[in-house]
């Protein structure tokens, strides 16, 4: 009985010892383990989706490397996405439909495990005939930026654009000259800076037009357009409108308010309706709209004169009219 006694008491001093022990080491590591490559998906001539079996490290935070090879050529990778926490989305210049290539790069899971990648897949015949759009604009229409150097405009679009892109903007009343433009890592993003401190007060009007393509030379769907001041106590008036064609509305048309020298711009919605602050005075009114994309006028109206105050103007509808010449919509930014 009592060398039974002994050993219970070994035993819970043992124990005690062991559990005295585990509090002081460290707990092991919760991931040692390298992420799999589970599928490789096709979406198009120009997209792969990678879909892995745990989260990965977003593709802006790591230097992955990708590249596309055949039995005779190696393709570039221009675009990687993190489309969602497990899947990498690689963006190629259009490859050959139904044709075995094989993927080669090296990807990391969030805890800094690495895997190498090199596996088959057969590409799809299904091409890419979905131009990008405009998702988002920094900052947004209207907003008062106050007094600083570091203003800047960014553009986020819905899948990565071609790098080597005509980039057509116009910045009223700044100097275009001063205006610097990049694209982030993955392509997806635009941003213009404002090389010179931002000293001028009135308001400040931006268009990004649709000269743009994605990887597989598809345009760009929408303008991007915002406008801001520096000052927010500047004295405006507000104008407000509709445009139409055959009565019907017109999204993305363009309209040009001209006084002097000075040119205001802003946008149309799917409704056709367009609104922003003008400072007060008389303008000249011209709306034109691009329809299919091309960069040329389609539709345009006759001019009108309009005279703005400090209070809201709301102005009759705008009737467009098929052009009769072929213009560049670049010409009604000069």
């Amino acid at each position: 009985m009592k060398k039974k006694l002994k050993v219970t008491r070994l035993s819970v001093l043992i124990g005690l010892m062991l559990i005295g022990c585990a509090k002081k080491m460290l707990p092991p590591s919760p991931d040692r383990f390298a992420p799999q490559l589970l599928e490789i998906e096709p979406k198009t001539q120009t997209r792969l989706d990678l879909v892995f079996n745990e989260e990965i490290l977003p593709y802006t935070d790591s230097i992955y490397r990708f590249y596309v090879t055949n039995k005779t050529d190696t393709f570039e990778v221009i675009s990687i996405v993190s489309t969602s926490s497990n899947m990498l989305s690689i963006y190629t210049k259009p490859l050959t439909p139904n044709t075995q290539y094989q993927i080669h790069g090296w990807v990391a899971d969030r805890t800094g495990n690495f895997t190498v990648i090199k596996k088959a897949f057969k590409s799809t015949s299904q091409p890419d005939s979905t131009g990008p759009k405009i998702v988002n604009i920094y900052p947004k229409p209207g907003s008062n930026l106050k007094y600083r150097k570091d203003f800047y405009i960014e553009v986020i679009f819905s899948e990565p654009v071609d790098p080597k892109s005509n980039i057509c903007f116009a910045i009223s009343p700044l100097y275009k000259e001063k205006v610097n433009y990049q694209f982030s890592k993955d392509y997806q993003t635009l941003t213009f800076y404002y090389t010179d401190t931002l000293v001028y007060q009135g308001l400040v009007y931006f268009i990004l037009l649709p000269s743009i393509t994605d990887i597989a030379n598809n345009r760009l769907r929408n303008l991007g357009y915002t406008y801001f001041t520096s000052d927010s106590t500047f004295i405006t008036g507000f104008a407000r409108g509709k445009i139409s064609f055959q009565n019907l509305p017109i999204a993305d048309g363009i309209i040009v308010f001209k006084r002097g020298n000075l040119k205001s711009f802003t946008t149309s919605n799917r409704d056709g309706i367009f609104s922003c602050k003008l400072e007060p005075g008389k303008y000249f009114i011209t709306v034109i709209a691009d329809t299919n994309n091309d960069f040329y006028v389609d539709l345009i109206s006759p001019e009108s004169d309009i005279v703005v105050d400090t209070t809201q103007l709301e102005l009759p509808v705008i009737n467009l009219f098929p052009a009769t010449t072929q213009i560049n919509l670049n010409e009604y930014f000069k």
